[in-house]
């Protein structure tokens, strides 16, 4: 929507991952069915620590930080540093090829 695309645009969009395509015009059936299919994919798509790799520490990290700690607060809880806490903060976010906490919480099911 909004914009002519060619067919070798298309083409490497598949191949990075695109896995629907929709060319206008399209009507409201084809939008709501395109909609329907990223929710069902998005909602079916749900990691756990152990699927991400995660180290011990890594995980309780992760946990804490879906159920909305403060790094301060996963400090406290874990007897660790607030600074050690940025960091598996950031390995978390990384190995979970999040970019931002809302990110991790719409990935991360604990």
């Amino acid at each position: 929507m909004g914009g002519l695309i060619d067919a070798h645009q298309v083409i490497a969009l598949f191949r990075s991952g695109l896995s629907d395509y929709l060319q206008e015009p399209t009507d409201d059936a084809e939008i709501y069915g395109a909609a329907k299919r990223i929710r069902d994919f998005v909602h079916k798509r749900k990691y756990c620590p152990s699927d991400l790799g995660l180290s011990k520490r890594e995980a309780q990290v992760c946990d804490l930080l879906v159920k909305g700690f403060k790094n301060v607060e996963i400090a406290a809880e874990l007897n660790i540093s607030p600074a050690t806490v940025k960091v598996h903060k950031s390995r978390v976010l990384q190995k979970a090829g999040a970019r931002t906490l809302p990110d991790l919480v719409r990935l991360v099911s604990i």
